[in-house]
């Protein structure tokens, strides 16, 4: 039967396709976004006894240019592609796909992050920092618990050569899908050997949300899961290490790894790809509620792998908009099974000066309880910044 509704959408597909399109034009579209943050940050770590060379000014930068060229037929399909051009990273795009859109919904092959990912919502957030996108550990890495601290699901990987179906939305409600064989980005060498020790493979999403409006009150409410596959092998005692100094004075976090470390005096990753075979998943939900200038909400994620054992991650915020301006306060909270625990409190203000022009202002607090090691840091960042979207 499965294989019978496979060639029935794949003959209708072809179909639909093959409706001449000689008026058809193709458009390109070209985009993009530039930010430029200047941040001070001080950094208290008790066992380090002082911190003094953590402290101080620091600029940090993302960006990004888009090229957008899609076609419409006459029968109402449209195919597009979507490149994404980093400004500051080791590999030089980020999301890179092909997609078909239509009545169907939309098929996309390529580049980008899983359903589940891409359909969730979080708290609001008026920063260009962000306190759910992980951008805060340019200035404190220690915020980093466990590699991460958003509530936007993945397996272990962002934006994995695969497949992705999205259904059109329906009364507010819409669902989507994703497969990927692997971990690796298109442009990854060779074909990964997915019965190796440590591969991560078959890495399925689901996601789905409801966006309406009731008058002058406005809801999004998402909820998603992933799952990956990892064949298992011997784990043995080993460490995970964030920062470059040793022992406790870096912030140590414990965890099981097939490698113990034969100096502590380095940043240990490798570990991470050579972990136990525990299939790593994870969940999430987000609601957020409007009105007027207000919006309330937040969002919750559970993380399950080899790498940081177990997971949760929730953050609550609250924002007002009023012409030009906006502001925000926004709280996270993240937690290992190791009993390290990290809070992180945002207020921000942004203001925008021209269409594609805002300025902004933050300042956040956050606060590592490393419960496996009695380590103690917390730290603060005051810092300012610009986004300038074309």
């Amino acid at each position: 039967m499965k294989k019978l509704l496979l060639s029935t959408s794949a003959i209708a597909l072809a179909g639909a396709i093959a409706t001449p399109a000689s008026a058809a034009e193709w458009e390109v579209r070209l985009g993009g976004y530039m930010e430029q943050h200047i941040g001070y940050a001080s950094i208290d770590d008790d066992a380090a006894g002082s911190s003094d060379g953590l402290d101080g000014v620091d600029t940090s930068s993302d960006s990004e240019v888009y090229f957008l060229p899609s076609i419409t037929l006459d029968n109402g399909l449209k195919f597009g592609a979507v490149t994404q051009l980093e400004g500051r990273s080791s590999t030089s795009t980020d999301e890179v796909f092909a997609y078909i859109t239509g009545s169907f919904g939309s098929l996309q092959i390529g580049d980008d992050d899983n359903a589940a990912n891409t359909m969730g919502y979080s708290a609001p957030d008026v920063s260009m920092v962000g306190i759910n996108s992980g951008s805060d550990t340019d200035w404190l890495a220690f915020g980093a618990l466990g590699g991460t601290t958003t509530t936007f699901v993945h397996a272990g990987t962002f934006d994995d050569a695969g497949i992705r179906y999205f259904t059109p939305r329906l009364a507010g409600f819409a669902l989507g899908v994703s497969y990927a064989r692997d971990g690796n980005q298109s442009d990854s060498d060779g074909q990964v050997d997915t019965d190796a020790d440590g591969v991560l493979h078959d890495i399925f999403g689901i996601g789905a949300n409801y966006v309406n409006t009731f008058g002058d009150v406005s809801i999004a409410l998402s909820g998603g899961y992933v799952a990956g596959s990892r064949n298992g092998v011997s784990a043995a005692s080993g460490f995970f290490v964030d920062g470059t100094d040793s022992g406790e004075d870096a912030g140590l976090h414990s965890y099981d790894c097939t490698d113990t470390l034969g100096s502590t005096d380095v940043v240990v990753k490798e570990c991470t790809a050579q972990a136990s075979g525990k299939n790593p998943e994870a969940w999430s939900a987000g609601l957020v509620f409007g009105f007027g200038g207000i919006s309330v909400g937040g969002s919750y994620a559970d993380f399950n792998s080899a790498v940081n054992g177990g997971m949760e991650v929730y953050d609550l915020g609250v924002s007002y908009s009023t012409g030009p301006w906006g502001f925000s306060i926004t709280y996270l909270h993240a937690e290992i099974d190791s009993n390290d625990e990290v809070d992180k409190f945002m207020l921000a203000t942004t203001y925008s000066v021209a269409t594609g022009v805002k300025v902004g202002a933050f300042g956040t607090y956050q606060d590592l309880d490393a419960g496996g090691s009695g380590d103690d840091i917390d730290g603060f960042i005051i810092g300012t910044s610009v986004r300038l979207d074309y």
